[in-house]
């Protein structure tokens, strides 16, 4: 886990010390704003917002860790970050209603082991959580990490069908939206899209994400990532999406896609331009704005049963496992 400013521009600790010179990016100085969260919080300054957000979520994940039954480090492949959590364990039923979280940080920063902070008023209320851990860039290309998280949703999803698991949601934060997204909606194939495990999927809960990668290609994010145009773009859902034939199980799913009032004005953007272009192709689309928080509180806030996404994501799920 490394810890910058989640982007861009104002990190913290030793990322900075990390990147190339600035000669090496071409920044943008415009994208770089717009893809710096931490420059739009209400709350605190850049660098403080960071250090909050890490402060928050370590300490929830720790309790959950420690009052709710889980199993930690679940393989799902070889590499050492192909792990996750499930919580739950026996005290809720075999057939349990799952949630599948994937953590953001911009594909580079941030781990599965802070990253449970969703699970306790989830698991009050009768629903399994599995977090999951991946591969951070530089160390892997985010081809790679898009196919990690699609091999860990498969593991993931056939266990839950072989368990008689009732139904099953994935959601991610950030860049753990757009891997989350990217991984479900690049099954194409029949032999994919017919799996048991699927089947079992009843939508998914965007939150925050970013789904156009062209922009931080002029954005100091690119320095371990290292897109050009040709792969930012084959990496975007907003750009791959228009040509994509849904599969029959895509189709009927449920989207929530999330944003926060204080999120940057080009994460609201490009929600809306999603929720445009997934309207009629999905059975649902839905697009909260959360007032009052900007894009780290909007998940800070899953701690607590009366945060407002907290309580939507609770009756999504707890609503599709009677259908």
């Amino acid at each position: 886990m490394r810890i910058s400013s989640f982007a861009v521009g104002e990190s913290s600790v030793e990322w900075s010390q990390c990147r190339p010179p600035a000669s090496v990016v071409m920044v943008d100085e415009e994208l770089e704003r717009l893809y710096s969260p931490s420059r739009w919080s209400k709350r605190f300054d850049a660098t403080q917002v960071i250090q909050h957000h890490v402060k928050v979520v370590s300490t929830e994940s720790e309790i959950s860790k420690s009052s709710i039954p889980n199993e930690i480090g679940l393989r799902y492949g070889p590499r050492p970050a192909q792990q996750y959590d499930l919580y739950g364990g026996e005290s809720l039923p075999q057939n349990a209603p799952l949630f599948v979280y994937i953590h953001g940080g911009y594909w580079q920063e941030l781990d599965r082991n802070i990253s449970a902070y969703c699970v306790r008023p989830l698991a009050r209320c009768g629903i399994r959580v599995a977090i999951v851990g991946y591969t951070l860039a530089p160390a892997a290309p985010l081809e790679e990490i898009v196919e990690e998280i699609r091999c860990a949703l498969q593991v993931i999803l056939d266990q839950a069908n072989l368990s008689g698991c009732q139904c099953v949601w994935v959601g991610g934060h950030s860049a753990g939206a757009h891997l989350a997204l990217s991984a479900l909606f690049g099954l194409k194939t029949e032999e994919q899209a017919s799996t048991a495990g699927l089947q079992l999927l009843r939508g998914l809960i965007l939150i925050s994400g970013v789904y156009d990668l062209v922009p931080l290609i002029k954005t100091t994010v690119n320095t371990p990532l290292k897109l050009d145009e040709e792969r930012a773009k084959a990496l975007s859902p907003l750009v791959q999406l228009p040509g994509v034939r849904l599969a029959a199980w895509a189709r009927r799913l449920h989207l929530l896609l999330a944003v926060g009032e204080h999120d940057s004005p080009a994460f609201i953007q490009q929600t809306q331009q999603l929720a445009q272009l997934l309207k009629g192709r999905v059975a649902e689309v839905e697009v909260l704005e959360v007032q009052g928080v900007d894009h780290f509180d909007i998940v800070e806030n899953l701690r607590s049963d009366n945060h407002v996404l907290t309580k939507r994501l609770k009756e999504l799920i707890l609503d599709s496992k009677q259908h």
